[in-house]
């Protein structure tokens, strides 16, 4: 989460927002307001330094009839008062274009004053920048307050290294978990035939390809492509359908799915190239089960199970358990995935053991949509921190907790299997892998964590040393495996350095405290690695060799052809 502060109506005008915020737009034509929009989101896709973005836009998207010599440098400087404010954030956009697409208006009626249409454009821009970064009387030094926050900066879709470098490697893994089994084959072969977009890899890159455009275009980016420049079954199943009456709209479930939008019969345009994102990551299993022989009968209870098989079979076993084999292979190593060791025991060494609770859930997109932060509680307790009770078994931190109990109580010839000798001398982690990105934001770890240490306050002694429970998501697991396999002790050396970070963060706060130190003790370990090892784009090009490199070797199973 990044802590930035946005120019609004308010604080631009001295002004309260006016009563229909969308009042400006309201009399012109859908199209010319997305074509506005969309090329303001490739600006804000393409160039990263929020001053430049502004400057861009300016020049770029308010276009004068004639020649101008504003000076949009100064204009910017004036508008901005510190290094982390923007003018123009794409969150907010994505609102507005939600307004813009519900309030559809036809291309009709008087010539427009192109003057006057900027200026409300823009305007409008300051209004939804007000209206979704409304936080005032927000209580930053808690974990609500935050949350406040970070649900919306929709990092989950905004992500540019998880799009160009952790997309591809998952579209290789899913590629090879289907092709494992006649029946995965059965089914991408329907989806493959549905889409006629030949093998499975080519539904990734033709949005990739798309990408790959925008960046090397040293202007500002392509967003409007001509209908010819993409393959027809793409344009059909992901374009908007402006035609269809709605009395709502929902940004996450009719928008970002649908990033095309037609312009006229031979152009279209890109909304926002982040929502290829949820195409390509988030929704990829939908979308490969909405497309495919999967796709009969009760949709909402198919779906369902077919989640829960991809969820204990993909990301359980086939992802998370493959990847940590691949991590933990020398003959020292003890690796453990059956039963009673569940999900995955690892020990690395005489004096450590890793357990791992291995859980694929997805936050409902509306919670986020919503800014909705009790439902997004809700979602953390009941996927990672919910104990046995009448409503289900044990999740999460509970499940770890039930497995120390089993470690304590294990018997001579379970400790020789795991290769351990006095349990006295152990240190034990606990780790949860999560699957859903919008869970590496601020204070979800030190949610779970603190619930799992009350619950272990209550319990009887161990004898052995518990370590704070750490929850590390599946992308943060992929963009620094190759650092992981350097050498086997970096990702227990990445844990621990986490663990002596928000120590000390604590310390610092209980000393000085103030929002800023408050916020650093909770950070995510996701957070914590991109700040102290980053992520160099070299290495996670190299990530994708490593990958191909497992799997040529039979690692995810027997393979008939080897990738290039």
């Amino acid at each position: 989460m990044k802590p930035i502060g946005v120019v609004d109506y308010t604080t631009a005008y001295g002004k309260p927002l006016p009563q229909d915020p969308f009042a400006m737009l309201r009399l012109y034509p859908t199209d010319l307001i997305i074509a506005y929009l969309a090329k303001i989101n490739v600006i804000l896709f393409h160039e990263p330094d929020s001053r430049s973005q502004a400057i861009k836009i300016f020049e770029h998207v308010f276009l004068k009839p004639q020649a101008s010599t504003v000076d949009y440098q100064r204009t910017v400087d004036q508008l901005l008062s510190h290094e982390h404010q923007v003018i123009f954030a794409a969150q907010s956009i994505s609102y507005l274009i939600k307004e813009s697409l519900l309030n559809f208006r036809a291309a009709e009626g008087p010539e427009i004053d192109l003057k006057l249409f900027n200026r409300n454009v823009f305007d409008t821009i300051l209004i939804y920048n007000k209206i979704v970064y409304d936080t005032d009387g927000t209580q930053l030094e808690s974990y609500e307050g935050l949350w406040q926050i970070a649900l919306r900066q929709q990092v989950y879709i905004r992500d540019f290294n998880a799009l160009f470098y952790t997309v591809p490697i998952k579209f290789l893994l899913i590629n090879r978990y289907f092709d494992s089994t006649p029946e995965g084959r059965q089914i991408m072969a329907s989806f493959q035939k549905q889409l006629g977009l030949g093998q499975f890899w080519n539904f990734a890159s033709t949005f990739l390809r798309l990408l790959q455009g925008v960046l090397g275009n040293e202007r500002t980016g392509q967003y409007i492509f001509q209908r010819d420049q993409v393959p027809p079954q793409a344009l059909e199943l992901f374009s908007f359908d402006k035609s269809a009456n709605r009395d709502q709209l929902s940004i996450h479930k009719d928008i970002i799915p649908k990033p095309f939008y037609e312009l006229d019969e031979n152009n279209y345009a890109v909304i926002d190239f982040s929502y290829f994102r949820y195409l390509l990551d988030q929704g990829v299993f939908w979308t490969i089960f909405f497309n495919s022989s999967l796709n009969h009968g009760d949709v909402g209870r198919q779906f369902n199970i077919f989640r829960s098989t991809i969820g204990k079979d993909y990301f359980e076993r086939f992802l998370v358990g493959n990847l940590m084999k691949a991590l933990y292979n020398k003959k020292h190593h003890v690796v453990i995935d059956c039963p009673p060791y569940e999900d995955l025991w690892i020990r690395p060494n005489q004096k450590d053991l890793i357990i791992l609770e291995i859980k694929m859930a997805d936050l409902n997109p509306l919670t986020s949509e919503g800014f909705d932060v009790q439902r997004f509680r809700d979602f953390i307790i009941s996927n990672y921190a919910k104990p046995k009770d009448e409503k289900g078994g044990a999740k999460g931190a509970f499940q770890l907790a039930r497995q120390l109990r089993l470690l304590e109580n294990s018997k001579a010839d379970a400790l020789a299997k795991l290769k351990i000798g006095a349990l006295k001398k152990l240190n034990v982690y606990p780790v949860i892998i999560y699957s859903d990105q919008a869970l590496d934001v601020i204070c979800v770890n030190s949610l779970v964590k603190n619930i799992f240490e009350e619950y272990l306050a209550e319990e009887p002694g161990f004898s052995f040393t518990i370590k704070p429970l750490v929850m590390i998501g599946i992308n943060t697991i992929l963009e620094q495996f190759g650092y992981f396999t350097e050498d086997p002790t970096n990702f227990l050396a990445l844990i621990r350095g986490y663990q002596a970070h928000i120590r000390g963060k604590q310390k610092d706060y209980l000393r000085f405290g103030g929002p800023f130190l408050y916020y650093e003790q909770h950070i995510s370990f996701a957070e914590y690695a991109n700040k102290v090892k980053g992520r160099p784009k070299d290495e996670l090009t190299q990530n994708i060799q490593i990958f191909k490199k497992l799997i040529n070797s039979g690692h995810f199973g027997p393979i008939d052809k080897p990738l290039q």
